[in-house]
């Protein structure tokens, strides 16, 4: 009995250091991600957000508007979101959201956001995920392409920032 416990155990250890070895041998050689890869996971991520935005935009709202958009009131607004930091007849601003609302008689007109996910797209990545836009204005610090949603209208705006706005 006592051979069969050594046995055992010496079993068990050879085992467990073979599956060690094993384990260390196909961590080193697993591929790291490359740039390449990188950069295209994120080109992907950029696509899916510009058609997301796309879509939410033919609902006349933005990624970070909630269930906000056009039409919506300025009572229901601070309602659920409470004081705005920055307000005054026409606009509210909610600064730690990043989105502005354009108001006409208490009612949303236009949907802007600043939301940090459109911080590093670029007119290119537009321009392959939504296609030619309906116009283009040229600006001396950017440029603003219009695209059809629905019956809305998405504006992409490529400045200092990268500001996106449905109206």
């Amino acid at each position: 009995m006592n051979k069969s416990i050594k046995t055992i155990i010496a079993t068990t250890f050879t085992v467990g250091t073979l599956l060690a070895g094993i384990s260390q041998i196909s961590y080193a050689y697993a591929s790291p991600i490359t740039s390449t890869q990188h950069q295209n996971t994120q080109q992907q991520n950029h696509q899916k957000l510009i058609k997301q935005t796309k879509q939410l935009a033919a609902e006349g709202k933005v990624i970070n508007s909630e269930s906000f958009g056009l039409g919506s009131t300025r009572n229901a607004i601070v309602k659920k979101w409470g004081k705005p930091e920055d307000s005054d007849a026409n606009t509210l601003f909610y600064e730690k959201r990043k989105i502005l609302f354009e108001l006409k008689a208490n009612k949303v007109t236009s949907v802007d956001s600043l939301d940090k996910r459109f911080q590093s797209i670029n007119e290119k990545e537009v321009r392959q995920a939504l296609g030619k836009p309906n116009k283009v204005k040229h600006y001396e610090d950017g440029t603003e392409v219009y695209y059809k949603a629905g019956k809305h209208t998405l504006r992409f705006v490529f400045g200092t920032n990268v500001d996106v706005i449905v109206d």
